[in-house]
């Protein structure tokens, strides 16, 4: 082979290899921007959301990639007002619980692979007017959360017979006046911004939440 189809062959060989590779780099797809999911990307958000793997811990909770998803859609479902931080704070175990609330669901708090799905796809059972929130209570941090609302409540006058972590019925009722006082549209859960305005004004003495 002459010196001169050497180079020739060489040239010819750089050009595919570069062609194949922008070919690669532009038919790639591009991943969307970190933010907000919009209403139209279902599809989308449930394949990013079975990237986001669950590392079982302490009650259960799921990896910081999967409550960061979950603050995400409670979020744009109204439930959710914090930052989408993957971290599961008072109020990201209590927005799950109004979310739980509402959907007739066991009350847990608990941000899981199986809560990011429902909140993607819609599932799950709306309340209708006449029916009352989910009583029943399963594990932490509900059921920490339910008395550290019960004793804020019992703190400001309230009546409530124990501070249980149970959603009996003087506790929905004592949240639903307390609700109504802040000018909160009385609904007798747990909610993010029930939480929140028990927190702005703290009672006198100590109110702890124990984990």
């Amino acid at each position: 082979m002459t010196p001169r189809r050497a180079r020739v062959y060489a040239s010819v060989f750089v050009v595919f290899v570069g062609s194949v590779a922008a070919n690669v780099l532009l038919l790639q797809p591009r991943a969307l921007p970190h933010g907000e999911p919009s209403g139209s990307d279902a599809p989308l958000r449930l394949a990013a959301a079975a990237t986001a793997k669950t590392t079982t811990g302490r009650d259960g909770e799921a990896s910081s990639a999967t409550i960061r998803a979950i603050q995400r859609e409670l979020k744009a479902a109204g439930y959710y007002e914090g930052p989408s931080d993957g971290l599961a704070n008072l109020s990201t175990h209590a927005a799950i619980m109004a979310y739980e609330s509402d959907q007739q669901l066991e009350l847990t708090g608990l941000p899981s692979d199986a809560l990011l799905r429902m909140l993607i796809l819609g599932t799950g059972r709306t309340r209708v007017a006449g029916e009352n929130p989910s009583t029943a209570v399963r594990g932490t941090p509900a059921e920490q959360l339910i008395r550290l609302v019960q004793q804020h409540l019992i703190a400001r006058g309230y009546s409530i017979a124990a501070v249980d972590g149970r959603m009996s019925d003087d506790t929905r009722r004592a949240i639903a006046a307390f609700e109504a006082e802040q000018r909160l549209k009385p609904s007798g859960r747990i909610s993010a911004p029930l939480l929140a305005k028990l927190q702005r004004s703290p009672p006198a003495g100590r109110v702890a939440f124990s984990r």
